[in-house]
């Protein structure tokens, strides 16, 4: 969870908008950053099965 809140604001930092751009375009930032932040679950997850079929096949070439 921290590290989904940690992206949505480092999105939301990045896009530096005016101070007149209104909620709507805050919004849309937020939901972009929220978009983002959310699909690091996924990859990460991803990410470690991967490394773990990598492990698993150099570890069976030892065995072998």
């Amino acid at each position: 969870m921290g590290l989904i809140a940690t992206g949505t604001l480092l999105v939301a930092g990045v896009a530096n908008m005016p101070a007149d751009s209104g909620m709507l375009g805050n919004l849309f930032i937020f939901f972009i950053g929220a978009i983002i932040a959310l699909q690091l679950v996924p990859g990460l997850m991803l990410f470690g099965a991967m490394a773990k079929g990598v492990y698993n096949a150099l570890r069976k070439e030892k065995e072998l």
